[in-house]
């Protein structure tokens, strides 16, 4: 009787262990759905991760090329915008010791009106540089490179407040300029008569398109250095 109680708690202790060994892996591949869509789901992060990497190299190419065309139109703008300036005023105490007045001017027939090749130059500079500052807005950042404490991060930072500070300066340019050009016919202000107040501003206007060229020279060089 002792023998038999014995062998059946042996045999007891025997199911139950078998039946523990092989219900541990059948209860863990019961549902494996967790497993997969972890997988899944770091699969696609690291496929968008990619792309936006790519995006980015793609828009940080253009914005190179266009960043580099608006600079060479930037300076153009300022250089006409320089020819106009000593057409008009120079530094002149008057009106009637300009070259314009005098029949010197090196552009004699845009001595009144709009100084037309400083105005396309100027409009294609604007638009040049608008479309850059946009793709520098909308660039993805998905390793968030600009707020990192390191060197690159900082040059990055250092990049946006000069993009600010420019587009400032252009925008006070393009307003001055669109001011003085048109001063005559919105204002009834004709140079000859106040011929202080516009040399004045127009000598603004010029340092102000030789500030955003140092501003947007700065802004590149920061990012290629």
């Amino acid at each position: 009787m002792t023998l038999f109680i014995v062998r059946s708690t042996n045999c007891t202790a025997l199911v139950m262990a078998l039946s523990i060994v092989l219900a541990t892996p059948a209860a863990a591949a019961q549902d494996p759905a967790p497993a997969i869509e972890a997988v899944a789901s770091a699969d696609q992060d690291a496929q968008r991760l990619r792309h936006l990497l790519g995006v980015r190299e793609t828009m940080a190419d253009w914005m190179t090329g266009l960043g580099i065309a608006a600079w060479l139109s930037l300076t153009t703008t300022a250089i006409l915008g320089a020819i106009s300036f000593h057409d008009r005023y120079g530094f002149a105490a008057s009106y009637e010791d300009t070259p314009c007045a005098q029949g010197t001017a090196v552009w004699n027939g845009y001595c009144e009106g709009t100084v037309w090749p400083h105005a396309i130059a100027g409009g294609i500079t604007t638009t040049l540089y608008v479309t850059t500052s946009m793709l520098g807005m909308f660039m993805p950042d998905p390793l968030h490179l600009g707020d990192q404490d390191d060197a690159r991060g900082r040059r990055i930072r250092v990049h946006r407040t000069l993009r600010i500070a420019t587009t400032s300066l252009i925008i006070a340019q393009a307003l001055l300029r669109l001011f003085i050009s048109n001063a005559d016919d919105w204002f009834g202000i004709e140079r000859s008569q106040h011929f202080d107040a516009m040399q004045a501003l127009s000598a603004t206007h010029l340092f102000l398109g030789v500030a955003a060229i140092v501003s947007l020279s700065a802004q590149g060089a920061v990012m290629v250095f």
